[in-house]
């Protein structure tokens, strides 16, 4: 959970607020889906439409299994970061992440604040390593994770199935958390004074 509000300052000189996602936010929740573009929300997992199913959404966050954020800017949701992991199994260790950004916020730098606080809670969880999966048509989404430094593992050949029931291949992408701090220690150590 992020411990506090911050406020973040964006490439374009305009400010805006980080935060955890609360049920209150539910009709804050529809307003952001509805102004993603028609295209990329035929893309997404959910039925961002169905309002049952968005609000379903929020028992994954009071059982603990998932952490969302949203960037508010002006009283609106701009952007959305997902945080999902299973805790128990094989994949206790990893965690699932998604970003949603409006179009207009996307080059702005937002993604790379978002991410940071996302690393932050999956390293306060005890993760090892994320995963996001992105289709075959999402290829902004997939340069965004590209440019965070996430790796191509996989792709799994027509596993997904749009609203229209068309099917997409699936990207599976990864990041190392452990390699992550790792390498910052290294570099602590490496740029330490010699006593």
């Amino acid at each position: 959970m992020l411990e506090e509000i911050k406020m973040i300052k964006l490439d374009n000189g305009s400010e805006l607020f980080l935060r955890n996602k609360t049920r209150e936010d539910l009709e804050l929740t529809h307003e952001f889906y509805s102004r993603m573009p028609q295209k990329e929300r035929e893309l997404m997992r959910i039925d961002v439409s169905d309002r049952e199913v968005i609000d379903s959404r929020y028992d994954e966050i009071e059982k603990g299994n998932a952490e969302r954020l949203v960037a508010i800017k002006e009283d609106k949701i701009v952007a959305e970061a997902i945080l999902e992991n299973m805790r128990y199994g094989w994949l206790r260790k990893t965690g699932e992440i998604r970003i949603l950004i409006l179009p207009e916020f996307r080059e702005t730098g937002l993604a790379d604040f978002i991410a940071r606080e996302i690393f932050l809670l999956a390293a306060r969880r005890g993760l090892n390593n994320l995963i996001a999966r992105v289709l075959d048509q999402e290829t902004e989404k997939y340069q965004t994770l590209k440019k965070l430094h996430f790796k191509h593992e996989a792709t799994q050949k027509g596993h997904a199935v749009d609203l229209h029931d068309n099917t997409h291949d699936v990207h599976l992408m990864t990041f190392s958390l452990s390699k992550m701090w790792r390498d910052m220690e290294e570099a602590i150590r490496s740029t330490a004074p010699m006593g």
